[in-house]
């Protein structure tokens, strides 16, 4: 599936809950959507990258998807141990557990992990805190155990770690900042359920 050019607002306002959501972490943000064909997993990457970074699929599914984004927005494609900018399509907590964390003087050279899910409202509860949550937030985002494992090891050095934008099929997204400390399935002590 070819990826589509976002026009110069869509590309703004794309970027900026982008922006927001990792600021805000399990708030969920409307970004609006390409056309019925097309994920909305695409958004992000196209409003965020360019000739200077690299763009990497996770999985063989996202393979098409990264080689269309990168003739649209000129960005390199790269192997998922090395690029900014990662698509998952699908979920694969081992995958996961290849994506660049940065170093501890360069924590910027960690991957921004874009990970499909079919709904934000949907799936074992989580409970975030961390920098940018007052207290706590509980969000329901439809992954599995396991994929919350391989986030909370590549995040457990901060720091060095990933960050990630999730993303629905119904347009929607929710940052998730090296910073956010998940519990899954049970109120961590101290949380309000």
């Amino acid at each position: 599936m070819t990826a589509v050019e976002l026009t110069p607002d869509t590309a703004q306002r794309v970027f900026r809950r982008c922006l927001e959501a990792l600021a805000h972490p399990g708030t969920i943000l409307g970004m609006g959507s390409l056309a019925p064909d097309r994920p909305a997993t695409h958004l992000p990457l196209l409003a965020l990258t360019d000739l200077m970074v690299s763009v990497a699929p996770l999985t063989a599914a996202s393979r098409d998807a990264v080689h269309g984004i990168a003739a649209l927005t000129g960005a390199r494609v790269g192997d998922v141990g090395r690029a900014r900018f990662v698509l998952a399509d699908e979920t694969d907590p081992a995958a996961m557990r290849g994506l660049p964390v940065g170093t501890s003087l360069s924590p910027h050279e960690g991957a921004l992990l874009v990970q499909r899910t079919t709904t934000l409202d949907a799936g074992l509860p989580v409970w975030l805190s961390g920098p940018g949550i007052d207290g706590s937030v509980t969000m329901s985002a439809g992954l599995d155990p396991q994929w919350w494992s391989a986030r909370a090891e590549l995040c457990a050095a901060f720091p060095r770690g990933i960050d990630v934008l999730l993303v629905d099929d119904a347009g929607r997204v929710a940052g998730l900042p090296r910073t956010s400390h998940a519990s899954v399935g049970s109120v961590p002590e101290g949380a309000s359920a």
